[in-house]
């Protein structure tokens, strides 16, 4: 199990968060990277909509925790469709979407799945941006003072995207308390980014859009 707030103020109220959990680290498949099941020599094509996406993800992570909160994220996706974290990720991610310098966000998936997560949260986002350069992502220039559990979750998923480590295993998205719902959904739509490129992305189902513009809208809406 990760202990995202080592050495911080928050550490003993993570630990007890989390005290008395079932980490099951004995477990080889909940110990493995979270990033890791998104990232493959193995080229995989996009599903006809975002829920046979989801679906498909489920059926190749055989936990059943995690299956029960990709289910959850499917009926959040039916009936929400949308999947930024709120109005200020929106406008921060298509803002950067309009840059056009930022040539990895397009052509580079890493790049893209770091730059979705560290944008979700205002604080998280506030201690990255300076960060943030055409060519790449410095992690190291990121300072998480008061970025709180939140934001230390996205900063270390977003990392482990960009390089291809393995600090946030599947044990830890799995704890509801660590990882809530809405952190969850990013989580794994980053993941989809990383795994199939921002632009392949398919759409919702019904949705008559395109993930192209890395939005999952009811027709009408």
């Amino acid at each position: 199990m990760t202990y995202f707030m080592a050495g911080t103020q928050l550490a003993g109220v993570e630990r007890l968060m989390r005290e008395g959990g079932n980490c099951c680290s004995e477990n080889h498949l909940r110990d493995q990277a979270a990033a890791g099941f998104f990232l493959t020599r193995i080229s995989r094509k996009a599903a006809d909509t975002y829920e046979e996406q989801l679906e498909q993800l489920k059926g190749r992570i055989p936990d059943k925790e995690f299956g029960c909160r990709m289910d959850e994220m499917i009926r959040a996706v039916n009936l929400k469709q949308e999947i930024y974290h709120n109005e200020n990720h929106k406008r921060h991610f298509e803002l950067l979407k309009e840059y056009p310098g930022l040539v990895p966000l397009r052509e580079k998936p890493a790049y893209a799945a770091g730059l979705f997560l560290l944008s979700a949260d205002e604080k998280l986002w506030k201690a990255s941006r300076d960060a943030v350069t055409p060519k790449e992502i410095h992690f190291l220039d990121i300072h998480m003072e008061g970025a709180g559990i939140d934001g230390y979750v996205l900063f270390h998923m977003a990392r482990d995207f960009y390089y291809g480590t393995d600090f946030v295993k599947l044990s830890d998205l799995n704890d509801e308390e660590l990882v809530e719902e809405s952190i969850f959904r990013l989580i794994i739509h980053a993941g989809l980014i990383r795994e199939l490129g921002l632009h392949n992305i398919p759409p919702c189902r019904g949705s008559g859009t395109s993930e192209e513009k890395t939005t999952v809208r009811k027709t009408g809406s």
